[in-house]
């Protein structure tokens, strides 16, 4: 089975899996953002915001998420988390300054054993989005 998802989806899977291991370890931030673009959907926001996260919304391009990264690390407003756009572009962590496939593929790798591990993947199950009280994300029916 292949299911195709789009980079909106993708990045709040992402996101979503990220924040939730990490406020389970205790390693999330307390002051910590989530970068996107203005055209990128608001589901990631509801994700971030559960978990006391700013999202940070730039012009599109990748290049506005790195200038962001570097605004906080000369500011000290905000630790960076995690930054996506709808264009399939992802960052995770701040010693990169653009979008970086190698780190993508690895956190995809990590989405795909933590969904498999509660529940089913979004590979096995379909993805029917996020609920508006909780902002997490569930899954539907088996494909």
């Amino acid at each position: 089975m292949f299911v195709l998802l789009n980079g909106n989806t993708l990045g709040a899977l992402m996101l979503d899996c990220l924040v939730t291991q990490r406020a389970a370890l205790g390693t999330l931030p307390e002051n910590g953002a989530v970068g996107k673009t203005i055209v990128t959907a608001e589901l990631g926001r509801k994700i971030a915001e559960r978990h006391g996260l700013t999202v940070i919304d730039v012009l599109t391009g990748f290049k506005f998420i790195g200038e962001k990264i570097d605004e906080f690390e000369r500011t000290g407003a905000h630790t960076f988390v995690i930054g996506y756009e709808e264009s399939y572009g992802y960052l995770v962590g701040d010693f990169v300054r653009h979008k970086d496939a190698v780190q993508a593929v690895v956190l995809l790798a990590e989405v795909t054993a933590y969904y498999k591990a509660h529940g089913g993947g979004p590979g096995s199950r379909r993805w029917t989005g996020c609920s508006p009280n909780t902002g997490r994300i569930s899954s539907g029916s088996s494909l």
